[in-house]
């Protein structure tokens, strides 16, 4: 996990960001959605573009849910590259 990787805590980094552990908890299980005011504050504590953020969540979104946006987001590429 990326923020692990950093050398922080969930409740370090919910702390930093201003948000409750608990909500910390649940944006890294995919169990609440970020806005981007949020996902770019995150990636500036773990000193990371909000790009390559969003591509780690991507590639380690858990679940049934991980797998719809990993589709939704090929998808997407796929329909970019032919416009």
């Amino acid at each position: 996990m990326v923020r692990e990787r950093a050398g922080m805590s969930s409740a370090e980094l919910a702390e930093k960001i201003e948000v409750k552990e608990i909500e910390m908890r649940q944006l890294e299980r995919g169990e609440l959605d970020a806005d981007w005011a949020t996902l770019r504050v995150i990636a500036r504590e773990l000193e990371l573009p909000l790009d390559a953020l969003i591509e780690l969540a991507e590639e380690s979104a858990p679940g049934e849910g991980g797998e719809q946006w990993r589709r939704w987001s090929r998808e997407a590429e796929r329909e970019r590259d032919v416009d």
